[in-house]
């Protein structure tokens, strides 16, 4: 009997590919967003401009509080509840999965996305 939760990769949305991970490899998934959150960090203090400075900050926070929801055993739609989040822990997730870049925008398009874009 498969204990592995299938994906169904025609109908998938990202939240499901996130969840994949979530279940498969939590702490390979939680690494990677804190290596991205450490990428902002670092571009954060080279850059000069202050408004640059200020979304690099707002993505390290975005980003910790998706962790301490996946920490928590929240699923991927409530853990990552604004537009970076989720595209953050896909981009890791699909990297994760091996999922190539070809397949990646059928997901995308399948999916609503949170509607914090400025």
């Amino acid at each position: 009997m498969n204990t592995f939760r299938q994906i169904d990769w025609d109908t998938c949305t990202m939240f499901d590919v996130i969840d994949h991970s979530i279940l498969m490899h939590p702490s390979l998934l939680i690494d990677g967003i804190r290596a991205a959150s450490a990428a902002h960090n670092d571009y954060a203090r080279r850059t000069y401009y202050a408004d640059t400075r200020a979304n690099c900050f707002r993505y390290i926070k975005e980003n910790a509080n998706a962790l301490r929801d996946i920490r928590d055993g929240e699923p991927a739609s409530v853990a990552c509840n604004t537009f970076h989040s989720v595209i953050e822990a896909f981009n890791i997730a699909c990297k994760l999965q091996c999922i190539p870049q070809h397949c990646r925008g059928g997901i995308v398009d399948r999916t609503q996305l949170p509607s914090d874009i400025e």
